[in-house]
């Protein structure tokens, strides 16, 4: 029976946790009368949760090479959970930004497009590292990473949070 690493696997299911409820919080904007200021705390919520998702991103490598115990199972899992985390999350919080459908269908639809190739590039990056990548068996101290993921999160996150901010 294979063992399997259950702290690098924790902390890379927290990556994904915080992607699926940052989705979540940010799929109540727009759907019911909501004042500006919920409006603002729900994007700076989802924010916050991709932040916490790049921290869980940050460390289950790092635990998992600590401890010996990275594997390709850990490698696939990580990339599915950035994937939500790093991807579908930043895409959709992008669209809710936008305009709604019925009042400027056009600049939703663009903006649709645009989250949607945000997403496939995202995605395609995270196809590519797992082809890529082989983890050194003999020491797990060696690994060959992808650039991180929060400049590709920072656009997406950045009104959330100057929305929230509190002004003079």
């Amino acid at each position: 029976m294979r063992k399997v690493a259950i702290l690098p696997t924790l902390l890379t299911l927290g990556n994904g946790i915080c992607g699926f409820a940052a989705i979540a919080i940010a799929s109540k904007i727009g759907t019911t009368e909501l004042t500006p200021s919920e409006t603002d705390h729900l994007f700076a919520s989802a924010g916050w949760l991709l932040l916490f998702a790049m921290v869980f991103d940050m460390l289950d490598g790092y635990v998992a090479r600590l401890s010996r115990t990275a594997s390709k199972f850990g490698g696939e899992l990580d990339s599915l959970c950035d994937a939500i985390s790093f991807g579908v999350a930043p895409a959709f919080l992008l669209l809710k930004m936008g305009p709604d459908w019925t009042p400027r269908r056009l600049l939703h639809q663009l903006l649709a497009g645009i989250a949607a190739l945000y997403m496939v590039c995202t995605v395609l990056r995270l196809a590519r590292f797992n082809v890529d990548n082989t983890p050194d068996p003999a020491s797990h101290k060696r690994f060959k990473a992808c650039r991180r993921p929060a400049p590709r999160v920072a656009l997406p996150l950045w009104p959330s949070f100057v929305a929230s901010s509190p002004t003079s």
